[in-house]
């Protein structure tokens, strides 16, 4: 999912800190809470425009992955997925560029 959105984009290291990342040891971490599920999602991405995306459960602290799975189903799952689209979707059109000679 991940790689689709940012097929063929580079990063604008500019942006990203206009976008609300922080800088830190080299890499740029944005964090945010999903409204509809109350998790935290955490954005890192490298100079290089490497993007790692987690949801993670506040009450238990742990990684939420039932988004990531193609079978899993329900409405809760479902809104999870959608809005961490969104975010992702959102910081690739405000924070990176098209890269029209880039090939993934």
């Amino acid at each position: 999912m991940i790689n689709n959105i940012f097929r063929r984009k580079k990063v604008s290291v500019p942006k990203l800190s206009a976008y609300g990342f922080l800088e830190n040891d080299g890499k740029y971490s944005y964090h945010t809470v999903l409204p509809g599920s109350g998790f935290s999602m955490v954005v890192e991405i490298t100079p290089e425009g490497l993007v790692k995306a987690t949801v993670i459960d506040m009450e238990t602290n742990e990684p939420y992955t039932l988004h990531l799975t193609d079978s899993a189903t329900g409405s809760f799952v479902t809104g999870v997925k959608m809005e961490y689209e969104q975010v992702l979707t959102d910081i690739a059109e405000k924070c990176f560029e098209p890269d029209i000679f880039k090939s993934t």
